[in-house]
């Protein structure tokens, strides 16, 4: 039998039945789709919940069960406690001796003055560092730790505030930079500097004081005046986080203190008492 003998009545109700049956195929192919997917959530979730998917442990945190993960470290984060620090470190600032930031090169008093003649040549800044040299051993001999801002002439162009930034940086105890003294020809022996615009003013006044003391007591020997002690807000006074002074040997502008500052028993005598005076007020 063929449709064209099929009456039209039984045509439409067996087309409607096809109809029908291809809405319930849907419907269960949907269903079985959605079902499957049910499942995978479900497999996925527990797997996610028994640590299946748990990022790997950090190999530092296995080792040290309190270190925090790679990455994780915030302000907030507890820091190891610092060792105590041990010892006196003094920083030693030989004046001059570096070139400007205008590439020329500041050798403070030089030509033209008592010591440049009376030395066959040599600056302000020979004699710093040869003060400072003398002052380094003998800190060290007694003990104390000494970080040089120089023992040669400094190539690179730098400003008068640099060594206080690198002895913040080193976290000295004490700074002390070393010049000869400028001024009239008449004017003799050594001065002191300090700020009282220092962090810690106090603290450089002492220091200053204990070094003028240690000066004074030499009887002559060493500076012929009594030791002037002087307030300016120099960079290397009062930039350091730490107390600091500037000490003015002699004057260089005078013949008789030029003739001292070119003896090396005189640097000596006077660095011996610049040592005493640091070693009094910051003893081991």
């Amino acid at each position: 039998m063929n449709d064209f003998n099929i009456n039209p009545d039984y045509k439409k109700y067996r087309q409607k039945q096809k109809n029908k049956a291809a809405k319930l195929h849907k419907l269960k192919v949907f269903a079985t789709v959605f079902s499957l997917i049910l499942i995978a959530a479900s497999v996925i979730s527990v797997l996610a919940v028994s640590g299946a998917f748990q990022k790997p442990k950090d190999p530092a945190a296995s080792e040290n069960p309190t270190a925090l993960p790679v990455g994780t470290e915030t302000a907030t984060s507890t820091a190891p406690p610092q060792t105590t620090k041990k010892g006196v470190t003094v920083f030693i600032d030989a004046g001059h001796g570096y070139h400007n930031p205008d590439k020329s090169f500041n050798e403070g008093i030089g030509n033209g003055s008592p010591y440049y003649d009376i030395s066959g040549g040599k600056t302000e800044s020979d004699f710093t560092l040869e003060l400072a040299l003398k002052l380094r051993d003998i800190l060290k001999e007694n003990g104390y730790d000494v970080i040089m801002f120089r023992e040669d002439v400094i190539s690179a162009s730098i400003n008068d505030a640099y060594s206080s930034s690198v002895a913040n940086k080193r976290f000295a105890d004490v700074f002390i930079s070393i010049h000869g003294r400028s001024g009239m020809p008449t004017q003799r022996g050594a001065s002191i500097i300090y700020s009282n615009n220092h962090r810690n003013a106090d603290a450089c006044q002492k220091l200053a004081a204990s070094v003028a003391s240690a000066i004074d007591k030499t009887s002559g020997t060493v500076s012929k005046n009594k030791v002037d002690l002087q307030t300016r807000d120099l960079a290397v006074c009062t930039e350091t986080n730490m107390p600091a002074i500037e000490i003015e040997a002699l004057c260089l502008s005078n013949e008789q203190d030029s003739k001292l500052a070119v003896s090396d028993s005189w640097q000596q005598r006077f660095a011996e008492a610049l040592a005493a005076g640091i070693m009094a007020e910051f003893p081991l």
